[in-house]
C-alpha cells in the first residue's frame, strides 16, 4: 500500500529515472488507510504521467457492516432447507424441524434403484442414514443462522 498511490524507487540518485515504480490502485485500502490510488499513463511521445485519485463512498453497506458471505449464509441455508423438504414432499416454507420430527420423516421416498454387489437393503439403509444426517445438518444450520438475524 502506498499513501500517495505510487512510489518511485530512485537507486541511481534523485535525478536518475527510477528503475522500479510501485503503483497502488486501491484508494482508501480496506476502508481504513485513507491512501490515494494511482495509475501510470504512457503517451505516444514516451511521456509518463501519473494520475492520482481519491476514494468514493461505497454505494451500499450491508447491515452491521457484514461481509457478503456472512450476510448470504442464512438465506442460503434457508433455501437449501426448503429445497430438501420440497423433495421429501413437505413443500412450501417450513420452520426448522426438531430432531424428533426429523426421525418421523419417511426417507424411503428419496431412495433410487441401484445395482451392485452390496445388498439392496444395506444400500438403502446407508443412503437413508446419509440423507437424514444431511437434512439434520441443514436444519441445525438454519436454526443457528436464524438466531444471527
Amino acid at each position: 500500500m502506498q499513501l500517495d498511490g505510487y512510489k518511485m524507487h530512485k537507486w541511481g540518485g534523485s535525478q536518475a529515472f527510477p528503475p522500479v515504480m510501485t503503483v497502488f490502485s486501491a484508494p482508501n485500502y480496506c476502508g481504513t488507510y485513507s491512501n490515494k490510488g494511482a495509475v501510470i499513463v504512457l503517451e505516444n511521445d514516451n511521456k509518463l504521467t501519473i494520475k492520482q485519485y481519491r476514494n468514493v463512498d461505497h454505494p451500499y453497506y450491508l447491515p452491521r457492516n457484514m461481509d457478503l458471505f456472512g450476510f448470504s449464509i442464512p438465506y442460503l441455508a434457508e433455501q437449501v432447507h426448503n429445497m430438501l423438504f420440497a423433495l421429501i414432499g413437505k413443500g412450501g416454507h417450513v420452520s426448522p424441524l426438531s430432531s424428533k420430527e426429523l426421525e418421523k420423516v419417511d426417507f424411503t421416498k428419496l431412495m433410487l434403484k441401484d445395482t451392485g454387489v452390496q445388498s439392496e437393503e444395506k444400500k438403502k439403509s446407508e443412503r437413508m442414514e446419509s440423507l437424514r444426517n444431511k437434512i439434520k445438518a441443514v436444519a441445525r444450520m438454519q436454526r443457528i443462522f436464524k438466531n444471527l438475524r
